[in-house]
């Protein structure tokens, strides 16, 4: 220890640095103010008497993949931190069953103890040649993004990264599960950004911020199957409790691979009278489509009856008006009974659970709003219809929304229908999925807020999906409408809900969920 008031040296400074751990503990034992410290030690950086030590992230891996479909099994792992050996060999054995090669990205959690050489960046043996760093071309449209080092505690860990492949969907490495979607082109592929989960158990310091990181950090991965020019992304879970993941039907631990129903399917907004008839048929109509592959006990419908025949949003404009009524999408009934004809028809052995939505609401909005006087004349008798249904209701102390009581005259699957309010939770596996997206906490506007809540929660709305800490957002079964002009994010995203109680994002692009 060096006398009050004398200057220490700058190898004592160091010896100190590495002892201690930390600059406010160093500096009490050189009893020098952390101030004086802190300049010192950015001195002896500038002057290079103590040069900071490369960071290193070993890059070993090299693929073998070869033909016109390559498969990869994209995770990371921390520096110092024991991989998880169950999930591991559950991706050993998922990889092998669906000829994928593993890829994982290392990450320096302690770098600041690197540079000083206070401690080296060590990676398990497990992963040591799967290692990689450098970025991996999985096809024209997407990429392998290793070169990017995300630190462990971002709480928004694709925050600012548009412009880091402006081209290609990337999937970075970071312990969190992240998800979004960037504008593009309308006529373009979808633009996707994913992050990895982690292979290695959480090891975080005891500050706050290392806490709510460990909360965040999950034990994932991302299978990416590409060929030219196509590609899908799946999430894999592990479930520390089933000691399995579930990727759609087939369950993958280290006693093999089984097949398996899911619990539910959490479809994207719906909006029947702008659907795209290509992407109903491979969630429900086609051979090997969505809903016959994975056999949901549930089918959660958000914004299922859209109320385009008479908008509030386009009530005013008078050309969209003359369309409609020049090819007769005018017609409140029959948007009604092609809505109820679609849940009938795609409703298979599964129960369906209708979310209360916005769009669903409009029909109220609407008996409230309309003008016998000056409304379009073709609406007056299902006005008159819903408004007896609403008020016969009423007397038994019912509170029903007009398009639910509709739809309990109509319905033939009636009996198999769930209506979810947005008052009361419902939840499957634990996981909210009454909340339409649309309103957050104190009736504020939804959206990126419920995040902020803490609630694990699948809902709708935003067309244009994301994961976001605990909340999973749905896409929409439309890519486009009379309001959407411009770049887009909008994507055609369904949530699978598995019994193992993880779930994950099933994307639709161009009529196909996977190669």
């Amino acid at each position: 220890m060096t006398p009050k008031n004398k200057i220490a040296t700058d190898e004592q400074i160091i010896s100190a640095l590495k002892k201690h751990g930390s600059r406010a503990e160093a500096a009490s034992a050189l009893r020098m103010a952390p101030k004086t410290l802190s300049n010192r030690v950015s001195m002896i950086k500038s002057n290079g008497v103590h040069k900071p030590k490369p960071v290193t992230r070993p890059s070993n891996f090299k693929s073998a993949q070869k033909g016109s479909v390559r498969r990869y099994v994209v995770t990371c792992a921390m520096s110092n931190a024991p991989v998880h050996k169950d999930f591991y060999d559950c991706l050993s054995i998922f990889c092998k069953e669906e000829n994928a090669e593993l890829v994982v990205i290392p990450q320096e959690y302690n770098w600041q103890d690197h540079l000083i050489g206070k401690q080296a960046a060590i990676y398990d043996k497990l992963i040591e040649d799967k290692l990689n760093t450098k970025d991996v071309k999985v096809n024209n449209n997407c990429v392998i993004k290793a070169s990017y080092p995300l630190h462990a505690t971002l709480v928004n860990p694709l925050q600012g990264l548009s412009m880091a492949s402006p081209e290609k969907s990337c999937i970075f490495g970071h312990p969190s599960r992240s998800f979004k979607t960037v504008p593009t082109a309308q006529d373009k592929y979808p633009l996707l950004h994913y992050t990895s989960g982690a292979v290695t158990r959480p090891k975080y310091t005891r500050s706050k911020t290392g806490q709510k990181s460990r909360d965040m950090h999950r034990l994932g991965a991302i299978f990416v199957e590409a060929n030219n020019q196509e590609f899908h992304c799946h999430e894999l879970n592990y479930s520390e409790a089933n000691r399995n993941v579930q990727m759609l039907d087939k369950v993958y631990s280290a006693m093999g691979v089984r097949t398996s129903k899911v619990t539910a399917l959490v479809m994207g907004d719906e909006h029947v009278a702008q659907f795209d008839s290509e992407v109903i048929n491979a969630l429900y109509r086609n051979k090997g489509c969505l809903v016959d592959v994975l056999d949901p006990e549930y089918v959660v419908r958000h914004d299922v009856y859209d109320h385009s025949a008479d908008s509030h949003h386009t009530r005013k404009n008078t050309v969209d008006r003359f369309i409609r009524r020049m090819s007769g999408a005018n017609d409140v009934e029959s948007e009604l009974n092609l809505t109820v004809q679609h849940i009938d028809e795609t409703t298979k052995n599964f129960t369906n659970v209708i979310v209360e939505s916005n769009h669903n609401d409009h029909l109220d909005k609407w008996l409230n709003e309309f003008n016998v006087h000056s409304g379009d004349p073709i609406n007056f008798p299902i006005y008159h219809y819903l408004n007896y249904l609403k008020f016969d209701g009423l007397k038994y102390g019912k509170d029903a929304t007009a398009f639910e009581l509709y739809c309990k005259e109509k319905m033939k699957c009636y009996d198999r229908v769930v209506w979810a309010s947005r008052n009361k939770e419902f939840k499957i596996n634990g996981t909210v999925v009454s909340n339409h997206g649309d309103i957050s906490g104190n009736g504020a506007m939804g959206g990126k807020g419920l995040s902020m809540l803490g609630i694990d929660m699948v809902i709708g709305h935003c067309h244009s999906p994301y994961i976001d800490k605990l909340v999973y957002a749905v896409g929409a079964q439309m890519l486009k409408a009379s309001y959407t002009k411009g770049y887009s994010g909008w994507l055609t995203t369904n949530c699978a809900m598995y019994p193992n109680g993880e779930k994950a994002l099933v994307n639709v692009i161009n009529g196909r969920w996977r190669l």
